[in-house]
Formats: C-alpha cells, structure tokens, sequence
C-alpha cells in the first residue's frame, strides 16, 4: 500500500514548483501593499485566478489522463497506483488556490491562525489515517490527504473573509 501512495505522488508533487514559484514573486507584492486593500486586493485575485485556474486545469488533465500517464512512464509497474493518484491528483487544486490565500495571511501578520489551522489538520490527518487506512488502504490515505486539505481551504476562505470584511477584529 505504501508503494501505491508513493507511485501516485511521482506525477503529482513535482508540479508543486509551479504554486510556489509564483507565490515566491508575488509575495513581496503583497507584503508592501497589505496596508492598501485595493492594491492588496488586486493582487491577491490576480494570484488566485492564474493559480487557480493552473491548478484546475493540472488536476483535470492528469486525472484524465492519468491511465495513459501510468502506462507511459511505468508500464505495468503502478497499475495499482492509478486509483489514488485520481484522489491526489485533487491536491494541486486545493494548493494551487490556497497559496494566494495563506500567502495573503502571512502578508497580513496572520501567521499564528494558519500555526494552529495546521497544527490541528495535522492531528484530524493522522487520526483519520487510523480509520482509513485499514479500511481503504492507500485510497483511504489520499482521502484523508484531499479532507483535510479541503478543510484547510475552507477554513482559511472564512477566516480571509470574516477578516478582509472587518466583521471580526482578530489579534496575533
């Protein structure tokens, strides 16, 4: 099982570069602007529109492709692996849009949120992997993966929106 999850990360994490070589240009942007919403504002859905739009556009790709991909580059090798990478592949996605995100978080000195986001989606992974795993194998990690990614998107939309809309004063 561990074989399939690593054979269905091969095509998947390499394309990480691309969010977090966008993120690593449009970061200093953000950061000298996180005092003019408008300017701010731009930038951030510039980011989240291209990443965004990459990402979805990857995660498809390679999900549709994904039996041709296998065969091409293993041959019979990770068949097995083909189910959980059309999990995983769903993870660029995921990334691809909350890089604009937590990156606009850190530009806006929110750093402890996304400390505790992920200190608990860390704790919700593992305990789900005990309940997955043994259940649906290697598809039961990539589920437990793309949960708790899925969950982190939307927790930090909410806590972007409820700040970015002054409902909520929030102090680090």
């Amino acid at each position: 099982e561990v074989g399939y999850y690593s054979g269905a990360t091969k095509f998947i994490y390499p394309f990480m570069f691309i969010s977090g070589a966008f993120m690593t240009a449009i970061f200093p942007k953000l950061a000298k602007h996180s005092e003019e919403m408008d300017k701010f504002r731009s930038i951030q859905n510039l980011a989240l529109y291209y990443l965004g739009g990459i990402g979805i556009v990857l995660s498809t790709s390679l999900y549709l492709g994904a039996d041709l991909i296998f065969q091409l580059f293993f041959v019979d090798k990770y068949d097995d692996s083909i189910p959980v990478f059309k999990i995983l592949v769903w993870y660029l996605s995921i990334v691809f849009i909350y890089g604009p995100i937590s990156n606009s978080l850190v530009a806006k000195n929110k750093i402890v949120f996304l400390v505790y986001l992920n200190l608990i989606m860390i704790v919700l992974n593992i305990a789900m992997n005990f309940f997955l795993i043994p259940a649906y194998g290697a598809k039961g990690a990539a589920m437990a993966t793309i949960i708790c990614e899925i969950l982190i998107l939307g927790s930090a939309i909410i806590y972007w929106k409820i700040i970015d809309n002054g409902q909520l004063k929030v102090d680090n």
